[in-house]
């Protein structure tokens, strides 16, 4: 733990660590089928829609379709393959199939605006994207139309365009086909073109430290991440999730997060189907459909987040379900008190984040109720030190400071972004997070060092939406601020000093972000100041975030 005075926390060795199976997408998938062949897989069953159902073996051959599909249209090592979809089926077979036919898959966030999708184009790079029609209120392909004109008119892969060099495919999803814009069906219909023996020779060819993803994750920068990742960090944690969660092969379990979420990904659709067990997958969460689906689908555990535990539990009072077949963690959905008092803290057994692709500490789902309000020990082959963020010092047990890791899971680096701005020399991450170890080599979480918002799972840039605030005509300064929340955490308060003679409500203020942000990044509540002097600033005239914070928390407080 200790060298030449520097302290360094580490887990076990990973040759010691169960249940690590193959860590390429391609050969998670063929172990999967070899162990649990024509079990059910998957069950995608929305409200008013058509269900369907896969087995392990249709999950695998679905993927391999696509792979083949992407193939033909020439896509090949380090390709980028952009997935635009709510959770569904076809999500899975487009993300295990880019990173089977040796590309990368970018799976994107269906919360997003047009002017998010812009940048998510630009910066991404991908040369193919297999888009969604529609989501709810998004309308994704008449967006991306709107963003590149050039896809009207051209040919299916003949796209051209300044905006998006590296764009050359759309595939619609469901819709008619138009111009550049491919049908589902004719294009995974052309891989058939494509022997499976040259797929297979791909899959093997393929090494667990070859690019396999990119997540987009919101930072502290005005517009999200792209955090690259290997093969081998997210299989590794598919694996870990299936251990740890203790599933069996005759569980049905609800996901109630996006699968573009890092945890949505590794930590229930991994944890699921690593573990042989049946995942129940809604397009999206809702707290009615979900209590229907847990009833029909006969779920035996639900996997949502701490904010879904109040709205579940008003579904029930509204709505009573035949719940029964639910075997841990009822309570989260009645709302009756959890056996023994003390429940698992919800979204608090484990610490990660979308650089970790979920956890780099954690606790098993049956931890002693004494280490059920920590973050867990460290993970196999992983690393952390806390320092002291001026100095650089390492602290010992018992001491706070900023969380620094490396390990097995950590990502290859940000894209478009030198590794030397991300890594120190010895290959550490600074996460920002604040944190400490007690004497049984438990992690602490204790705050950011930074001004993430992190609201109902999400995390939200205050600078980003600063500067959209700061695009309307009536508004002259604005700072962003996360406020505590019984519920989501946090959530998202904008301060706004107003022109002379503006007349804005919450609600107008609102209305104008809309097009501009995610739904989840749009400020819960705005308060207006008339003077620059009524918000705390510091010696050199930037604003005193603490203070504003604090300021925000009080006001809200006196409204009751």
């Amino acid at each position: 733990m200790t060298s030449s005075g520097v302290i360094t926390f580490t887990g076990p060795d990973p040759a010691t660590e169960p249940g690590i199976g193959a860590l390429t997408f391609g050969g998670f998938l063929d172990e999967l089928v070899a162990r649990f062949g024509e079990r059910p897989a998957l069950v995608s069953s929305p409200s008013g829609g058509r269900r369907v159902e896969w087995t392990y073996g249709e999950l695998r051959e679905r993927a391999r379709e696509v792979a083949k599909a992407l193939v033909a249209v020439g896509v090949d090592r380090a390709t980028r393959v952009g997935v635009l979809m709510a959770n569904r089926p076809e999500w899975i077979a487009a993300v295990w199939g880019a990173a089977m036919a040796g590309g990368v898959a970018v799976p994107f966030n269906t919360f997003v605006e047009q002017r998010e999708l812009d940048h998510l184009l630009r910066h991404s790079d991908v040369s193919v994207v297999i888009a969604q029609t529609e989501f709810l209120r998004h309308r994704f392909v008449d967006d991306i139309l709107e963003l590149c004109p050039e896809a009207r008119t051209a040919a299916p892969g003949g796209i051209r365009s300044a905006d998006y060099p590296f764009l050359r495919r759309v595939v619609r999803l469901d819709g008619e086909p138009t111009g550049a814009l491919q049908g589902w069906d004719t294009f995974v219909a052309a891989g058939a073109d494509v022997p499976d023996s040259v797929l297979d020779g791909i899959i093997a060819e393929t090494r667990p430290i070859e690019d396999g993803v990119i997540i987009y994750s919101s930072g502290t920068t005005s517009f999200p991440k792209g955090v690259l990742h290997r093969h081998r960090g997210p299989m590794l944690q598919c694996w870990r999730h299936a251990h740890r969660e203790q599933y069996t092969t005759d569980d049905r379990v609800y996901c109630g997060l996006p699968l573009f979420w890092t945890a949505g990904f590794a930590a229930v659709l991994g944890g699921t189907l690593g573990s042989g067990a049946c995942l129940v997958l809604p397009p999206y969460f809702d707290a009615d459909d979900a209590l229907r689906l847990i009833e029909e689908e006969r779920v035996t555990v639900a996997q949502i987040v701490g904010a879904h535990d109040v709205q579940l539990q008003a579904a029930y009072q509204r709505l009573p379900r035949d719940i029964s077949s639910i075997r841990r963690d009822v309570h989260r959905i009645t709302g009756e008190p959890a056996p023994g008092g003390a429940p698992r803290p919800a979204n608090q057994a484990s610490y990660g984040s979308s650089e970790t692709f979920t956890s780099i500490t954690a606790i098993p789902y049956d931890a002693p109720i004494v280490q059920r309000h920590t973050y867990g020990r460290l993970t196999a082959g992983s690393s952390i030190r806390v320092i002291d963020p001026e100095t650089g010092e390492t602290h010992g047990v018992g001491e706070e400071g900023e969380i620094i890791l490396k390990g097995p899971s950590l990502m290859r680096g940000y894209v478009k972004v030198p590794p030397e701005d991300l890594f120190d020399a010895e290959g550490f991450f600074h996460t920002s997070d604040l944190g400490w170890f007690d004497e049984d080599g438990l992690l602490h979480y204790t705050g950011r060092l930074s001004n993430m918002i992190k609201t109902s799972g999400a995390n939200v840039a205050p600078l980003e939406v600063e500067g959209v605030l700061l695009g309307h005509p009536d508004i002259a300064r604005a700072v962003v601020a996360g406020v505590p929340d019984a519920i989501a955490g946090e959530i998202v308060v904008a301060c706004v000093v107003t022109h002379a003679g503006a007349t804005l409500t919450e609600d107008d203020v609102r209305q104008c972000l809309r097009g501009s942000l995610s739904s989840f990044k749009i400020p819960r509540r705005i308060l207006f100041f008339s003077s620059v002097d009524d918000l705390p600033r510091t010696s050199s005239e930037k604003f005193n975030l603490p203070a504003v914070r604090a300021l925000a928390i009080e006001l809200l407080a006196a409204e009751g």
